[in-house]
């Protein structure tokens, strides 16, 4: 079983009424051991397990003469955040549990009854309390509780009976508490009482409230301040009243919904369609100024958007003043003894006063008034007074009302000797808790101990794995690894810690666990792989014209490698910074490769216009000598042309701005060179001036082709050339999935280079091609030899007869 449980905590990740308190409590009380703390943790959730509506599917009604038996299936789930306790999650499996639970209910005075009178208020009420525990280590406990009372504002005798099951939930991520079984509730009406019983069926059910969660308690024990507590979670609003003890539970509803802090509390942007569900009030005494804690549910159309929310309701300060409250009330009776015990049953549940505290003086004019037209069943008003503890007299106001049919005579309550409960035989008064049943702990109590490992520091290469071995890792309720950021940490099967390093540097791994004596520290450097590199960024903003530059950290600058598949950027690796230039506004990106790694990065240039710069079509110009050429100023529009000067570095070359062209013309051969000034900035043509530009032809055959950046001129591109910087160089090439690419330069001998590029030929197919062209020669060959010999001899004899012709000839000449 041990083994078992062992395996669940690696694999899951475990490891009387109570007086209110706003504050959470954690002593700590120090052990044996200087590093141990024992915690002791109390929390006030609040949390309320709804009453059951009697339309949910998990209630019964059973309906007798005389009463109703309600039977409710009951299947709870709190989470350990609700229980406000989900910071010691680790320590889950290894905490008490102490359950503070209080019933705090409405019942329904009034059923379904339609009356031209005021209805009698429902009344909030506490009923029962008790108190579960579960120990460290045990899994659940099963109860049974008993409790009847006589509800006399309600006409009624209440019994209830729980058996319920509470069980601790260990699942990752599903921490919590789990309560399941079933409630019986019997709700009996006084036979001497007046029931209509076609109109008031459900009188007494309950209408709000349930069974509140009101403090938790957990003890567990930890490493020296590794556990730290944390502040509950709960809203507090000032009702900037010191007369809270007015406010029924609807008043306080209404100043929640227009609360603004309130929504700027839960993070919601408030709408007409909000409201808010008050289901508990509770306070220990609602005239010294104390706090009233209730549980509220939120509410968007019919949906539940925020579910069991603890409110605080703060009291500006303690009313000593004289105060009143107005109540109503509907006679049933013409007892008026029966009548002055009912309300004074209600004000002491409602507002916590002592029945003997709350006085009603017959003699007062008022009230002897008012006995007089009570007695004549007319509309009376009785006066009611409470001497509060802090002084003033709060006085209740009961506008008394007569019900259409009242009983006659007059009669008392009945006795519990009178009645009689169908769903038990004890018709008597009862507060009876009892433990059913319960599992025993499992495991052990923790026991602290230090972490072994293989190796106490660690040195690897950046981009490298490495192991480490956690030798007494079972030993452990649960391990945490935490490590620095330039190291990833997997912990795996047998113990062992794969760690991969990603970044240069030093760096940590930390275990830790809620039963060890202290973390371990396990030092790491990693150290930079063979062919590193590091850019001081990946995107650079530049001006055009101007040069930027990224600093590149390696010690193998001899291997890095810079890729610009641009013509427009000029790109080069100086020492140990990347210079970028571009004479043309766009977006470009270069890409930086370590020849050991292979490891490539990205750079992003950005090049914007600047004002103050030349913007020229081509910076080498390769022409035949009295030709006139022309290089286009591509921003001439942005600048002004008063201000743009020529410069020409000989006579025998003429330059001149037309619009937004530079005009010129050589006389002589050479090397020249037009400087172009505009404000501060200036930007230089080289020109090359040949007798006769030469014209070449060349073919190739997947080919890359360099030319120094400077030295020559684009003519022409066709669409399949690829055009990549390396260094000075400008290379040309074949563009992937073409076949041929055509383009011509002008180079600085003077010669226009028209140069294609074709894809390298298929020698498989070529040479099948080549068999099948020599078996076509053999065929024609055996065709051809007889006709090459028959003319062969036609020839022969024909050449023959001309030659003794003319030697006849030469004869007779002769």
């Amino acid at each position: 079983m041990l083994k078992i449980l062992k395996l669940l905590l690696l694999t899951s990740g475990v490891g009387t009424s109570s007086v209110l308190s706003l504050e959470s409590k954690i002593v700590e009380v120090i052990g044996s051991q200087d590093s141990i703390q024992n915690n002791e943790v109390i929390k006030e959730p609040f949390y309320v397990i709804d009453a059951p509506s009697l339309r949910d599917e998990n209630v019964t009604v059973d309906r007798y003469p005389n009463s109703l038996v309600y039977k409710t299936k009951v299947e709870q789930f709190i989470s350990i955040k609700d229980l406000q306790l989900d910071h010691m999650t680790d320590y889950w499996f290894d905490s008490s549990l102490e359950l503070s639970f209080t019933n705090i209910i409405e019942r329904d005075s009034n059923g379904n009854s339609i009356s031209t009178f005021a209805s009698n208020p429902n009344m909030s009420n506490e009923t029962f309390d008790f108190k579960v525990s579960l120990d460290k280590r045990q899994k659940e406990k099963t109860i049974e509780k008993e409790y009847s009372y006589h509800d006399k504002w309600n006409d009624t005798f209440i019994y209830t009976k729980l058996n319920l099951k509470f069980e601790k939930i260990y699942t990752e991520k599903s921490e919590g508490l789990l309560i399941t079984g079933i409630v019986v509730e019997e709700i009996l009406k006084d036979s001497k009482m007046f029931f209509d019983n076609n109109t008031q069926q459900y009188i007494g059910k309950i209408t709000k409230g349930g069974m509140v969660l009101k403090e938790v308690k957990t003890k567990f024990s930890s490493r020296k301040n590794a556990f730290k507590d944390k502040e509950e979670i709960f809203y507090t609003h000032n009702t900037k009243s010191n007369r809270n003890y007015s406010y029924s539970r609807r008043d306080l509803e209404v100043k929640l919904i227009y609360d603004e802090e309130f929504y700027k509390f839960l993070n919601i942007q408030k709408n007409i369609y909000h409201s808010v569900n008050l289901k508990t009030v509770y306070s220990k005494d609602l005239f010294d100024n104390k706090d009233y804690v209730g549980t509220v549910d939120v509410f968007e159309r019919d949906k539940v958007i925020v579910k069991n929310l603890k409110v605080v309701f703060k009291n500006e300060n303690v009313n000593e003043d004289n105060d009143s409250i107005y109540l109503n009330y509907e006679s049933k009776s013409k007892n008026l003894a029966l009548n002055h015990d009912k309300i004074k049953y209600y004000i002491s549940k409602n507002y916590k006063i002592k029945e003997e505290e709350i006085f009603f003086d017959n003699d007062d004019l008022e009230n002897s008034n008012s006995i007089k037209k009570f007695n004549s069943e007319k509309s009376a008003v009785f006066k009611y007074t409470y001497e509060k503890p802090k002084g003033g007299i709060l006085t209740f106001y009961v506008s008394v009302q007569h019900s259409i049919k009242k009983l006659d005579g007059y009669i008392n309550f009945s006795n519990w000797s009178d009645i009689k409960f169908v769903s038990t035989e004890k018709n008597y008064i009862l507060d009876n808790f009892k433990i059913t049943s319960e599992s025993k702990p499992v495991g052990e109590e923790l026991k602290f101990k230090d972490f072994k490992v293989s190796n106490e520091s660690l040195t690897l290469k950046n981009n490298n794995v490495s192991e480490l071995f956690i030798i007494n890792a079972e030993e452990f309720r649960k391990i945490k690894i935490k490590s620095s950021n330039n190291l990833e940490v997997n912990f795996e099967k047998n113990n062992i810690l794969k760690i991969r390093a990603n970044a240069f540097g030093s760096g940590f791994i930390e275990l830790d666990s809620i039963d060890a004596k202290s973390k371990k520290i396990i030092n790491v450097f990693v150290d930079r792989e063979e062919g590193y590199y590091e850019l001081e960024k990946n995107n650079l903003e530049i001006s055009r014209g101007e040069v930027g530059e990224i600093e590149i950290n390696s010690s193998y600058l001899d291997q890095i490698i810079l890729i610009n598949r641009d013509k427009n950027l000029n790109a080069k690796i100086v020492e140990n910074k990347i210079k970028v230039k571009s004479s043309s506004v766009g977006s470009y990106e270069i890409e930086v490769m370590s020849n050991i790694t292979k490891h490539s990065e990205k750079i992003f240039i950005e090049v914007t216009e600047n004002a103050s710069s030349i913007n020229l079509e081509k910076s080498v110009s390769i022409i035949q000598k009295q030709t006139t050429q022309e290089v286009k100023i591509n921003n001439f529009e942005q600048m002004d042309p008063s201000e743009i000067t020529l410069e020409t570095s000989s006579n025998d070359l003429i330059a001149t701005i037309i619009d937004n062209k530079i005009i010129y013309f050589a006389k002589t051969n050479g090397d020249f060179e037009i400087t172009v000034k505009y404000k501060n900035e200036e930007s230089r043509i080289k020109i090359k001036v040949f007798d006769e530009i030469q014209e070449k032809k060349l073919d190739y055959e997947n080919k890359k082709i360099a030319f120094e950046k400077d030295s020559f001129e684009i003519i022409h591109l066709d669409e399949n050339t690829l055009i990549e910087q390396e260094d000075d160089m400008l290379v040309f090439s074949l563009k992937p999935n073409s076949n041929k690419c055509y383009f011509e330069v002008i180079n600085e001998k003077g010669e226009k280079l028209k140069i294609t590029i074709n894809k390298e030929k298929d020698i498989e197919k070529e040479q099948t091609e080549n068999k099948e062209d020599k078996k076509t020669s053999k065929k024609l060959a055996l065709v051809l030899i007889p006709i090459t010999f028959g003319i062969s001899i036609a020839l022969f004899f024909i050449l023959k007869s001309v030659y003794k012709k003319s030697e006849n000839k030469n004869k007779s000449l002769n």
